[in-house]
């Protein structure tokens, strides 16, 4: 479960870290003004954001306890888990890097018309992303 862990870490990580440079960058060359600022990145980068503090934690807590391994959860169980979580981590950062081709006059206005299918989708890994970084199990 280890491994496992490490290749959703590196999913969550990379894609949030995508996502924060895009939301800077953003930010610094005025995409985003004003009270747009602050909209855009509590609204997108805070739901992102959350679970890495439970991956983080997770780490920690068995570097601390020094668990070195655990038994590997079902192969269908990571895929489903990994491929809802690339959806959830990709959805939003694609709803960002959209609308400066569309170029609406109120971004986040235009990102709020649309925040209904971002809320679906990134409610849907949690809790198998539980079962990986939180959960003391094993199987038997």
């Amino acid at each position: 479960m280890i491994e496992q862990r490490k290749k959703l870490a590196i999913l969550w990580f990379s894609v949030t870290g995508l996502f924060f440079l895009v939301l800077l960058i953003m930010s610094i060359t005025d995409r985003l003004n004003g009270s747009e600022i602050a909209h855009a990145w509590t609204k997108f980068f805070g739901p992102l954001a959350l679970p890495l503090g439970m991956i983080i934690s997770t780490f920690v807590k068995d570097e601390k306890a020094g668990v070195k391994s655990k038994p590997a959860a079902s192969p269908f169980l990571f895929r489903m888990t990994y491929i809802l979580s690339f959806i959830c981590v990709s959805l939003p950062l694609l709803f960002l890097l959209y609308f400066p081709f569309v170029d609406p006059e109120n971004p986040i206005a235009y990102i709020n018309s649309r925040w209904v299918i971002i809320a679906a989708v990134e409610t849907l890994p949690f809790t198998a992303m539980g079962f990986f970084f939180y959960g003391n199990w094993v199987k038997k």
